[in-house]
């Protein structure tokens, strides 16, 4: 899989909060994914550690706090768990 985040939000309606060419080339857990994966944070306690992942980008909700600082690239959109399983 290859997709950038523009692809990625295409697919999936999400918005993104970053850079939308960046390249993602593979999925993981929050926990052991890598700069170039995509994961997905929709529980408070992963919600909180969003700038303790190596992930590329995360899918989020809507309520979600934007950091405004570094961290991985947001995909917002409802139901994070559903759209990170669908592009899977």
């Amino acid at each position: 899989m290859i997709l950038t985040l523009k692809e990625i939000a295409d697919k999936t309606g999400a918005e993104i909060v970053g850079d939308p060419e960046k390249t993602i080339t593979g999925v993981s857990s929050f926990e052991d994914a890598d700069s170039g994966e995509l994961t997905f944070a929709s529980d408070p306690k992963f919600l909180k550690r969003m700038d303790q992942t190596r992930a590329g980008a995360i899918f989020v909700p809507p309520e979600v706090v934007v950091p405004e600082s570094g961290g991985p690239d947001l995909l917002i959109i409802d139901n994070p768990r559903l759209h990170f399983f669908r592009i899977l």
